[in-house]
């Protein structure tokens, strides 16, 4: 194999586009990244390669954009590694070599074994044909399983007597449009005997087409703690698989799956506990004594929660109980009290008493009603701001959510919204107040302490609302 890039240590790089020579031999680029490391690159373009990218190390690679074309193998290669991609765009992947080993008859040449099989294959010219075993006079050529989208393996969650349920690796493919090609070509795969989670595939957009009948759009071995498709956006041929580790002692999954038809969604396992979640129903509103000027408002602000909720949500996530983060534990510290953890949002931290793990969507959406819509009081205030306001309030809390908007019209931010702060609200644009509100919130982030190890996924976050927010 050639390396056409090789990169190991902290790097800001710019973007960069790679063209390779060899379908059945070049490796576009190996990101090999040492634990505490972090890779990062705006847009990174490969195609005419076996392997677009491989990434290695227990460190962090990030990238914005991933656009991929025109290779023979794998798409993307990750082995025990932190990935965060934004957008991942694959075009025009054909497989170079057979899925299976495949054995040559007795004077057969490869041109007629592809022919006889009817495979297909990029260039049969590229395929190598070896003598197994050496001396035996019997040749085969050699396989190879395509994951035209990623192929995940290793310790991607690591396990220990003190806290089998440590999840240490987070992989987020958050926009995936992938048109794929071979007829035994799958989109994503978590292999080998592990247990997978923290992934967050397809949240924003989720699109993989070209997969065979037969085929799965994405086979997980295990998976927990993860997120896979989103409410809005998602096109997938193929089915999602998702299987035991065989030989596991502890297999559990806590899995939401947005936006895929359940028959398209295979469980192969007689232990596992999976979230499988369609678009939340609307609950039925009681409306029959209202005038009809109180029933639309009523309709509109509701329409107006269960929106932001849904965004939140992706934001938010399943289930995760790491011993690191604080918000877990029902003491509000590391190590003190109970490690509950953390669903859709909900930390052990604010709700100590709370069945965290066994939470429902339902009741989660209840409690972001009632303590955090209701409590600042959004009913009040333009639609404009209803989600900003609420989304600032589900990460930095209430009173920081009030004050973001009251520094934004000019009054004393005090963290309570009164008359005062009401009256300059309504007297402001629209436009005005979004822009001064997630302007204030980036500025008081970038103060936090531990902003130089979060804040690109804070900032990240607030363009994310304010990208969707303009469409």
């Amino acid at each position: 194999m050639t390396y056409l890039r090789y990169y190991n240590h902290n790097e800001q790089l710019d973007s960069m586009t790679i063209t390779g020579t060899n379908r059945n031999e070049d490796i576009g680029v190996l990101f090999d990244i040492p634990e505490g490391h972090t890779i990062s690159i705006p847009t990174l373009e490969v195609s005419n390669v076996f392997v677009p990218v491989i990434v290695k190390g227990k460190g962090r690679l990030e990238i914005e954009q991933l656009i991929t074309s025109n290779f023979g193998g794998d798409n993307l290669n990750i082995l025990d590694s932190q990935v965060y991609i934004d957008s991942t765009i694959v075009r025009e992947n054909t497989p170079t070599r057979p899925y299976n080993t495949v054995a040559l008859l007795p004077g057969e040449s490869v041109y007629d074994m592809v022919n006889r099989l009817k495979l297909d294959v990029y260039d049969p010219s590229l395929l190598k044909v070896k003598e197994y075993p050496r001396g035996s006079g019997r040749f085969t050529v050699e396989g190879y399983h395509v994951d035209g989208v990623a192929q995940i393996f290793k310790n991607i969650i690591r396990s220990n007597r003190a806290d089998p349920d440590a999840h240490i690796r987070f992989i987020e493919l958050l926009s995936i449009d992938a048109e794929l090609r071979g007829q035994y070509t799958q989109g994503i795969m978590a292999s080998e005997l592990n247990r997978y989670g923290n992934f967050k595939l397809g949240t924003n957009h989720l699109r993989i087409k070209g997969i065979a009948p037969h085929r799965f759009a994405m086979v997980f071995n295990s998976l927990d703690n993860s997120i896979i498709g989103n409410y809005d956006d998602v096109d997938m041929d193929g089915k999602l698989k998702i299987r035991d580790v065989k030989h596991s002692t502890h297999t559990t999954y806590n899995v939401d799956v947005r936006g895929i038809p359940m028959d398209k969604i295979e469980i192969d396992s007689k232990q596992v506990l999976a979230t499988l979640v369609a678009v939340p129903p609307k609950p039925k509103r009681v409306t029959q004594h209202m005038s009809k000027s109180t029933k639309h408002t009523t309709d509109v602000l509701y329409e107006s929660f269960y929106n932001a909720f849904r965004r939140v949500i992706g934001h938010e996530g399943a289930y995760q109980n790491i011993p690191n983060d604080r918000g877990n534990w029902t003491g509000g510290k590391k190590g003190r009290g109970i490690n509950k953890g953390t669903k859709y949002g909900i930390s052990a931290m604010s709700y100590p008493n709370l069945d965290i793990k066994n939470l429902t969507l339902d009741e989660a959406k209840a409690i972001y009603k009632q303590d955090y819509w209701d409590k600042l009081g959004l009913d009040k205030l333009p639609t404009c701001l209803h989600f900003y306001m609420f989304d600032a309030a589900v990460n930095s809390g209430i009173g920081n959510a009030a004050r973001f908007l009251q520094r934004a019209v000019k009054v004393v931010d005090d963290g309570r919204i009164g008359k005062i702060t009401l009256k300059a609200v309504h007297a402001t644009g629209e436009s005005q107040l979004v822009l001064a509100y997630n302007g204030h919130r980036l500025k008081f982030m970038t103060h936090i302490s531990v902003w130089r190890t979060y804040g690109k996924g804070w900032a990240r976050r607030i363009a994310d609302n304010m990208i969707e927010g303009a469409y």
